[in-house]
């Protein structure tokens, strides 16, 4: 017995070994700013992607940032083509049917964009026959359906930037966020003459959900390896000072 579990010790060493050995594959979304975009020289950059690395190294091994449409992320990752997805992905009951989660490690409230000058009720009669828009599978459009899906046009986008895009360019009236993306959109080029519409929606109108980061369902071990990369990166410092390239508050 004593040799049995001398071998099985050394055989779950060996494992772990040749796992350190193979470089972790992340998925970004492809065009999210900040969290993911490309940068002047085409390297892939922002929040999500420099969390990423932090969380590589903190395991010890090099990371391969792999960078797909908002569809394309957790088919990949269950067909094997990723090992984790760092997107600003919420917990949803269908998502859990492919995938385990980490421990949350971003924070965002939830808001409209429209054209700067417009103030006005967002409640929804007072948006009656408005078109309204979001990204595709995302908590912010299931609401939109939910709450103005019978007196509004509701309009999902592949991208959250198509639909920042619609509203700049006047193809529908508001566009529902995660602020700190929009944020990072009002302060482009693109995003002028947008602005903010109305306060952020409260919790008890909307789940702020927090952002977690996928692994294939029942790889456990990784989830585990991440949420102590996580603890790790957190402990150290690098969480605060990657948060502070990207944003002027706290996102945890």
């Amino acid at each position: 017995m004593p040799r049995l579990i001398a071998a099985l010790g050394l055989l779950c060493l060996l494992a772990s070994t040749a796992l350190a050995d193979q470089p972790l594959r992340v998925a970004v979304e492809d065009h999210y700013p900040p969290y993911s975009y490309a940068d002047e020289a085409g390297r892939m950059a922002g929040f999500n992607v420099d969390i990423a690395h932090a969380l590589a190294r903190a395991m010890g091994r090099e990371c391969v940032i792999v960078a797909l449409p908002w569809n394309e992320l957790l088919p990949g990752l269950a067909h094997g083509q990723h090992d984790a997805i760092v997107a600003c992905m919420a917990v949803k009951p269908d998502r859990l049917e492919f995938a385990d989660f980490t421990n949350y490690y971003l924070r965002s409230k939830t808001g409209f964009i429209g054209r700067a000058g417009m103030d006005h009720d967002t409640s929804p009669e007072a948006l009656r026959g408005w078109t309204l828009v979001s990204q595709e599978d995302t908590a912010q459009l299931a609401y939109l359906r939910e709450t103005y899906g019978a007196v509004a046009v509701v309009e999902g986008h592949p991208s959250m930037e198509e639909a920042f895009l619609a509203v700049a360019r006047g193809r529908a009236d508001l566009c529902l966020t995660p602020l700190l993306a929009g944020l990072e959109f009002l302060k482009g080029e693109a995003g002028k003459g947008c602005d903010i519409i109305g306060p952020a929606l409260t919790n008890e109108q909307f789940a702020h959900a927090p952002a977690h980061i996928a692994v294939r369902k029942g790889d456990t071990g990784l989830r585990d390896q991440l949420n102590q990369g996580l603890r790790t990166i957190r402990a150290n410092g690098d969480f605060a000072a990657i948060s502070r390239r990207y944003f002027p508050f706290s996102v945890y």
